[in-house]
């Protein structure tokens, strides 16, 4: 059961490669200068009969790519599509800078304030420890417990930062 799944890939590639040879070897009918059938014919003949009421002086001697470049009307000066295009750009950059101005200006105003609440937290803090400060009166004995609680708790003095103060 396993050999027929374990042959059947590489049966499929080969079959693969043996039809691309076979098509290399004899390319299809695209190549060989018939004219097409059915209703391709058909409607490459109701577009020649069309072309030679409009246009006397079309010929049918040309390929069907070449009578279907005549029918295609001539293109228009790209001169006015061209101005239309800058006077488009120019409104666009106009507005694209004004977006920019407000930006920047939102920017600053955001920036302020944002200034102005990190100084009032400052001012607010200081203010708390101000009159802590002002409150709290110590004996020089809880000073010196502070001291030696601080440096007990505190890290090691080789392990300190240089200019860490505690």
């Amino acid at each position: 059961m396993e050999t027929i799944f374990d042959l059947f890939f590489p049966i499929i590639i080969i079959l693969i490669v043996i039809f691309n040879i076979i098509k290399a070897i004899f390319p299809g009918r695209k190549g060989d200068g018939k004219k097409p059938s059915g209703w391709k014919q058909a409607f490459e003949d109701i577009v020649e009969q069309i072309q030679k009421e409009v246009n006397p002086d079309y010929s049918s001697a040309g390929s069907g790519t070449e009578q279907r470049e005549h029918m295609v009307p001539e293109e228009t000066p790209l001169e006015p599509k061209l101005q239309t295009v800058m006077k488009t750009k120019k409104k666009v950059s106009s507005i694209m800078e004004e977006e920019q101005e407000t930006l920047k200006h939102r920017r600053s105003r955001e920036e302020e304030t944002e200034r102005r609440k990190q100084d009032l937290k400052r001012k607010k803090a200081f203010s708390k420890a101000s009159a802590f400060v002002k409150t709290a009166r110590f004996s020089k004995k809880q000073l010196r417990e502070a001291v030696i609680w601080a440096e007990i708790l505190a890290p090691p003095i080789a392990l300190r930062k240089p200019n860490e103060r505690i």
